[in-house]
Protein backbone atom coordinates (compact mmCIF):
# COMPACT_ATOMS: atom_id res chain seq x y z
CA UNK A 1 0.00 0.00 0.00
CA UNK A 2 2.00 2.95 -1.28
CA UNK A 3 -0.82 5.88 -0.58
CA UNK A 4 0.07 7.97 2.35
CA UNK A 5 -2.74 6.52 3.62
CA UNK A 6 -1.88 2.82 3.40
CA UNK A 7 -0.87 2.56 7.02
CA UNK A 8 -4.32 3.57 8.20
CA UNK A 9 -5.87 1.71 5.94
CA UNK A 10 -4.91 -1.61 6.04
CA UNK A 11 -5.51 -1.22 10.23
CA UNK A 12 -8.89 -0.38 9.13
CA UNK A 13 -9.40 -3.48 7.24
CA UNK A 14 -7.19 -6.13 9.13
CA UNK A 15 -9.47 -4.56 12.25
CA UNK A 16 -12.67 -5.71 10.25
CA UNK A 17 -11.76 -8.70 8.65
CA UNK A 18 -10.48 -9.69 12.21
CA UNK A 19 -13.68 -8.41 13.80
CA UNK A 20 -15.20 -10.31 11.41
CA UNK A 21 -14.13 -13.89 11.71
CA UNK A 22 -14.42 -13.35 15.75
CA UNK A 23 -17.79 -12.98 15.04
CA UNK A 24 -18.23 -16.50 13.31
CA UNK A 25 -15.71 -18.43 15.28
CA UNK A 26 -15.90 -16.78 18.76
CA UNK A 27 -13.81 -14.14 20.92
CA UNK A 28 -12.22 -17.02 22.04
CA UNK A 29 -10.54 -17.22 18.68
CA UNK A 30 -9.86 -13.41 18.02
CA UNK A 31 -5.84 -13.99 19.79
CA UNK A 32 -5.66 -16.28 17.06
CA UNK A 33 -6.76 -14.62 13.99
CA UNK A 34 -4.10 -13.49 11.74
CA UNK A 35 -4.42 -11.12 8.84
CA UNK A 36 -1.07 -10.89 6.42
CA UNK A 37 -1.27 -8.56 3.57
CA UNK A 38 0.55 -9.67 0.31
CA UNK A 39 1.66 -7.56 -2.54
CA UNK A 40 0.80 -9.50 -5.90
CA UNK A 41 1.43 -8.50 -9.57
CA UNK A 42 -1.43 -7.08 -11.80
CA UNK A 43 -2.17 -10.00 -13.68
CA UNK A 44 -3.07 -12.14 -10.47
CA UNK A 45 -5.10 -9.21 -9.37
CA UNK A 46 -9.14 -9.54 -10.16
CA UNK A 47 -11.20 -6.84 -9.68
CA UNK A 48 -15.02 -7.31 -10.01
CA UNK A 49 -14.45 -10.92 -11.27
CA UNK A 50 -11.69 -9.57 -14.33
CA UNK A 51 -8.21 -9.83 -14.11
CA UNK A 52 -6.93 -6.34 -13.60
CA UNK A 53 -4.97 -5.73 -16.89
CA UNK A 54 -8.94 -6.55 -18.55
CA UNK A 55 -10.93 -4.77 -15.77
Amino acid sequence: MTRPDGSEIAQRLAAGVTDAVAAVFGEEFRAGIVVEFQPQHDEYTVVGGRLLPNA
